[in-house]
């Protein structure tokens, strides 16, 4: 099974986790994920803090490429859940 690299960026203390996933497709889902519960602990952590706006999720597949960036302002909107690259 590949093996996917998440990757937090923004004033965020998540360091980078490792995942074995069938596919970029599931890589992506749980993208989306992590980004949700990630969101959710920093507004329980700063209900006033904005800066969430800010972070971003990015994974790569085990070459280093990467798969796809989820932008956390994006979570805030139905019509936006990520931005796939």
């Amino acid at each position: 099974m590949p093996r996917y690299r998440f990757e937090f960026a923004g004033n965020i203390e998540q360091g980078a986790t490792e995942v074995d996933l069938p596919d970029a497709k599931a890589a992506r889902r749980d993208a989306v994920q992590a980004a949700r519960e990630a969101l959710i602990d920093g507004y329980i952590a700063s209900p006033t803090e904005k800066s969430t706006r800010q972070w971003i999720v990015r994974v790569y597949d085990e070459a280093g490429s990467l798969v796809v960036t989820v932008a956390f302002a994006d979570l805030e909107h139905p019509e936006g859940s990520g931005d796939e690259q």
